[in-house]
């Protein structure tokens, strides 16, 4: 057996458990419900995966793990250097992408659920993030270099703020479907500019919009 025909193999149990997860969950969905999908027996999947939850920590290292593809190494698209607004619709759009073509959100998603539950799950959940994490504040940090963010900007702070938003714009596209982008992400440029305009610590973010005499 080669290594492509492996990895082809392989690849071919993870699609039909991932068709399988999104259909019926994680808890729904047995090994036989995954061997009807792939076409093969349970000797030939149990050579590549020893068992279900193998078989659920591979689909969660695939979704995952695009998610820290979607950073680039500088604030540059095309030859165009982005504001931190401009960057974060960016992510958004590619990110909602992804979840038309894979449907990587609703994995996402029952991947966090079941994390809470599953030390294991958790322990490799905590492994993807911290690859996601380090991807984003290091852009974060060439945005700072390039003065596209204050020089004093916390980046680990703003780093798990954006991936909030992220897992945000997550839940609400899986639930509310595909209108939700346009308005999530002019939602969030929004907040990111307006936020921009006043410094914390001013005072004038707690002051009044306008007083009457």
């Amino acid at each position: 057996m080669t290594p492509e025909h492996s990895a082809a193999r392989r690849q071919q149990i993870l699609e039909a458990a991932r068709i399988c997860v999104l259909r019926d969950g994680f808890h729904q969905t047995s090994m036989q419900d995954i061997q009807r999908e792939a076409g093969l027996s349970a000797g030939a999947i149990y050579l590549y995966f020893k068992s279900k939850d193998d078989i659920i920590l591979g689909i969660a290292r695939e979704s995952l793990g695009t998610f820290a593809s979607l950073f680039p190494d500088e604030p540059v698209i095309d030859g165009e250097v982005l504001e931190l607004p401009q960057l974060v619709q960016v992510f958004l759009a590619e990110a909602d992408r992804l979840q038309r073509e894979k449907q990587v959100f609703s994995i996402a998603i029952q991947v966090w659920a079941e994390a809470i539950r599953n030390p294991d799950m958790l322990d490799h959940l905590k492994v993807y993030m911290t690859a996601i994490k380090g991807r984003l504040q290091a852009l974060l940090e060439a945005c700072q270099a390039r003065g596209l963010i204050r020089a004093d900007a916390d980046t680990v702070g703003l780093t798990m703020a954006i991936i909030g938003v992220g897992q945000g714009f997550m839940v609400q596209r899986v639930l509310f479907g595909e209108t939700t982008l346009e308005l999530y992400a002019a939602g969030v440029q929004s907040l990111l500019m307006n936020a921009a305009a006043v410094p914390v610590g001013s005072g004038l973010e707690h002051a009044p919009a306008s007083e009457e005499a």
